[in-house]
Parts: structure tokens; sequence; C-alpha cells
């Protein structure tokens, strides 16, 4: 108890001076110090992971008879992120991973014929949470086949149950590149993460970002994180966000960065 009212402290005396990001990721530092684990969720991944790598199986057998349809791709990685275990109003477990995927959401794809069309060059895909990388490295199996050069992008140090630069070395094949943000703040967090990754980010001809976190980060490091063909693929897991992208709560969207900012903005005005 004492340890909670130290935190709400902490909390109440952060968030007047910085954005939502900021709180987030200090906010869990705090909580790791004072609980002396670096990672208090390392049994939550291996859960989601072992989900995920069984449904890898599963849907790539699906999109190899679909021959890789990018859209369908796409749909997967945005369904799959509808679980989380920290989201207010919506704590999913392992198990609704696999019903999401299985039973299928809504799914809302906006302004996305860009990417479809799109063929070849560098491709840049940011990560969120372990379990749905799994899905995530079939939409970037499928990008592979449309003849890009695919990389991959995480946090350096645990935060939550996203996947790290290391877990993400130790599932992805070697020749794969991986890029870690060198902190605990997500790829889109410009103003904390390694210059080599926003070098990365502004040189390649497509990056998809994947979560709730990745779009906070945008819009909290706004204008400076604005960059060609970025695309959000995510889960609209909160009303919020879900009356901001004007979907069903719990629908997977996919939609440009500019119209995301266009949809976002004025929701974090108000906020």
């Amino acid at each position: 108890m004492e340890q909670a009212t130290e935190l709400l402290g902490f909390i109440a005396s952060q968030c007047p001076f910085c954005d939502r990001t900021t709180a987030f990721v200090e906010a869990f530092n705090y909580v790791t110090r004072l609980l002396g684990i670096p990672d208090p969720y390392v049994r939550e991944k291996s859960e989601y992971n072992a989900v995920g790598r069984r449904l890898h199986l599963k849907f790539r057998e699906l999109l190899e008879r679909r021959s890789w349809d990018l859209e369908l791709a796409l749909r997967m990685a945005a369904i799959a992120n509808v679980a989380d275990s920290h989201v207010l109003g919506c704590s999913a477990t392992p198990r609704d991973l696999e019903r999401a995927l299985e039973e299928g959401f809504n799914f809302h794809g906006e302004e996305i014929d860009v990417l479809l069309r799109a063929r070849g060059g560098k491709a840049l895909i940011l990560l969120d949470n372990a379990g749905e990388l799994h899905i995530d490295l079939l939409l970037g199996e499928a990008l592979s086949r449309k003849g890009f050069k695919v990389r991959y992008a995480a946090r350096t140090k645990p935060y939550e149950v996203d996947v790290t630069e290391s877990e993400l070395r130790n599932i992805v094949d070697g020749g794969n590149i991986v890029l870690g943000t060198g902190t605990a703040y997500p790829p889109l967090y410009t103003r904390r993460i390694r210059t080599e990754l926003i070098e990365e980010m502004q040189k390649a001809d497509l990056v998809v970002a994947k979560g709730i976190a990745n779009l906070e980060a945008f819009l909290d490091c706004l204008p400076g994180t604005r960059l060609e063909n970025l695309f959000f693929v995510l889960a609209a897991k909160c009303q919020p966000l879900a009356k901001a992208l004007r979907v069903p709560y719990k629908s997977g969207v996919a939609l440009p960065s500019w119209r995301a900012e266009e949809l976002c903005r004025g929701l974090l005005r108000r906020s």
C-alpha cells in the first residue's frame, strides 16, 4: 500500500509536466525500480508468444492459400493488436488473441490503396506487443513477397508486455535486421530513441507502426514525427480512440499517419 501511494504521488507530480508517453513509460520504470524486477511481465509475454507461435503457423497456411494477399495480412495484424494486458477497459488474455483472429473482428482500412499498390523498396515495421508480433511477422513476409526489404524495430528496454529488441532477435530469422530504440520508449517517440532508428525511418519507403503506443508517441512528438508513407495498424481497444477514429470499439484499423493525425488531434486537445 505504501508503494502504491508513492507511485500515485510520482505520477501526479509528473503528469502536469509531460506528455502521455513519458508519463506511462516513466511510471512503469518507477514500478520496476520499486519491485527490483527489470521485467515484471516475462511470464505473461511467454504465454502470449506461445499462442502467437501456434497462430503464426495456422495463418501462414491461410496466407499461402491466398497468395500472400497483403490486405488480409494487414487485417490480421490489426486484429491481433486487440490482445494486451494493460489498456484501460480492455485487458485481454492470450486466449483473446486466438479468439480475435479465429472469429474475426471488424476491420477498417482507410486510405490504404497506396500501401496495397506499393511494390519494392525498404519497409520498416515498428512492433508492439508479444504474441501479436508473430502475426506481424506474417505481414513482414507478405511485404517481402511484394519486393520489399523488411526490417523490424522494437523497444530496447522492457515495457509491460511489449516485445523487446533482444527478445525479437531470438525470434526472427537471422537474416532479418532488428533495430532497437535504445530505451523503454516506443519507436515513434523520436525524442528519446536512437538517432540511427530515426534515420532508418526517414530512409524507408514504407513504415508500418503497430499499436496505440506508437500512435500516441507520434502525436506526442508532432511535428517531428511526420514521415512519408507511415501507416498505423492497430486495434481500437479503448473507447476514446474508437470514437476518435470513428470505428466500432475493438475494431482493427489500418490508416495513413496524416489521416490518424487529422482524426486524433482534436481528441488530444480536449483531453
